[in-house]
């Protein structure tokens, strides 16, 4: 559909608005009249003091809201509000389901829609106007517009200067752009993300308490991964990325590094296990599941659940597949659950229908919130082998009978006549074979079934170095090393 948004820069907002105006726009809006004549008082008498030439010079103070004052930004808020009711913008913007949507705006964050460039400047121009009453300027040089395919290329201008064209712009911290790509966003949230873990990585070093690491990770770096997940149209290519920007911070948090997880065959469930920190993909999804039931029970009127029903109307939709939309995680995981369980599709419930009741909406996403196992103990735990899910065949269950009796293992280690002299992976395949010997057989029957499957010397020296460092957690090494060889 032709969109043409144009974002706008103001110079020194909140320092160059005058008092008088904002005192105005209070009483337009109904402001009670003894808070007006209290933020007059305050405002009077302001002066600032200059020393040019070791002469004191006094100047009364009559623009701007005081810097770091809690108020500061309403009283900005309701200044702009006042202009723009001014505006006669009714016949102006994008028409959804019946309303017109002509601009959006967060304290002097604002950005013009429009359907055509030409309608763009002379809202543009109506603005500048209206801005320069009450002494705030335009910034043109950061003042930028973005269009979609479907408008037509034109000059666009205002009081002789050009305004530039971008293809993406960075609005309350999150690049949008037309082509909804995700990708140029996520970057940025790598690097904001890294920029995080660097903040607290002296004081995560020093922390020895897992759940306090995990605590740091979860309340710095995973809100800058994963910032504004409300407005993520996820694919499946996004969510991998997310999780390997995760990985990559989460190696570094443990001291390991990637060829080494590689080589010691360790999962990456296994460090989450040990890391115990949230998963920044399911976060992501939790926060968009949140963001659209409380938007569904609106019922104000509000954009944001007027654009999140509307389907535009009279336009024509272009060939091929269509780019992923926010409401298809939705659309899809409701699919999935109905298929499911059979349900037929006159008793099937729409998403946005079930969303304004909200305990059945978060019934419907509660094993979602359930994080895995990673709030359990932090030590692995204890998997017998037999219960391992495999593909050797039964001779495999053999095995499993003398691997889940490795302390008598152990005890032998301890308790064989080692060569001092002798190479501690020598020494350990020894004591391996010592105590294998009697099962050489179902060895010999697990090889034959599977040749792939056997144990080199490099996986066997690893499976000893895992059970010399610790008791407990040997049979839970071992499935994971064994799972390398299938």
């Amino acid at each position: 559909m032709p969109l043409c948004l144009t974002f706008i820069d103001l110079k020194k907002a909140f320092d160059t608005v005058e008092t008088e105006a904002v005192l105005e726009a209070l009483g337009n809006q109904g402001v009670p009249t003894q808070y007006i004549r209290i933020f007059r008082e305050l405002y009077s008498n302001f002066t600032t003091r200059v020393s040019p030439f070791y002469d004191d010079i006094t100047i009364d103070v009559r623009r701007g809201v005081r810097q770091g004052d809690t108020v500061s930004p309403k009283l900005f808020t309701a200044t702009l509000e006042d202009v723009m009711r001014r505006l006669e913008w009714d016949n102006m913007g994008v028409r959804v389901d019946g309303r017109l949507l002509h601009h959006l705006r967060f304290a002097d964050d604002i950005v013009l829609i429009t359907p055509s460039i030409s309608q763009a400047e002379r809202m543009l121009a109506d603005f500048d106007d209206a801005c320069g009453k009450i002494g705030l300027q335009l910034n043109l040089t950061k003042t930028m517009f973005m269009r979609s395919e479907w408008v037509p290329d034109a000059p666009f201008s205002l009081n002789g200067t050009n305004i530039s064209e971008c293809s993406s712009y960075v609005y309350l911290g999150r690049e949008v752009n037309m082509m909804n790509d995700l990708a140029p966003e996520l970057g940025r949230r790598k690097r904001a993300a890294w920029g995080a873990y660097k903040s607290i990585e002296d004081v995560e070093k020093k922390t020895k308490n897992t759940r306090l690491r995990a605590h740091l990770f979860n309340t710095t770096v995973l809100p800058a991964l994963t910032y504004a997940p409300e407005t993520w149209a996820l694919r499946k290519q996004d969510e991998n990325a997310v999780s390997v920007i995760e990985r990559s911070i989460e190696r570094v948090m443990l001291g390991l590094t990637r060829l080494r997880q590689v080589r010691a065959g360790i999962r990456s469930s296994t460090l989450r296990q040990q890391s115990k920190i949230s998963d920044a993909a399911v976060y992501a999804k939790l926060s968009k599941i949140r963001w659209a039931g409380h938007v569904m029970l609106q019922n104000d009127h509000r954009w944001t659940r007027a654009v999140s029903d509307w389907t535009p109307r009279n336009v024509k939709r272009t060939t091929g597949r269509p780019p992923t939309r926010w409401s298809d995680f939705f659309t899809k995981s409701f699919k999935e659950r109905y298929d499911a369980l059979r349900v037929s599709r006159t008793d099937r419930t729409y998403w946005t229908t079930l969303a304004r009741e909200g305990d059945k909406w978060k019934d419907c996403w509660r094993p979602l919130s359930i994080p895995d196992d990673q709030r359990e103990s932090s030590i692995p735990i204890k998997i017998p082998f037999r219960d391992c899910p495999t593909r050797w065949g039964s001779a495999f269950t053999l095995i499993c009978d003398i691997l889940d009796s490795l302390p008598a293992f152990e005890e032998l280690l301890t308790s064989l006549k080692m060569d001092p002299f002798e190479e501690e992976e020598a020494r350990s395949l020894r004591a391996m074979n010592t105590f294998l010997e009697p099962f050489s057989h179902m060895t010999k029957q697990v090889c034959s079934q599977r040749a792939t499957c056997s144990m080199d010397i490099a996986v066997g020296q690893t499976l000893i170095k895992k059970a010399e460092r610790s008791t407990h957690s040997t049979p839970f090494y071992f499935c994971e090393l064994l799972h390398i060889r299938t």
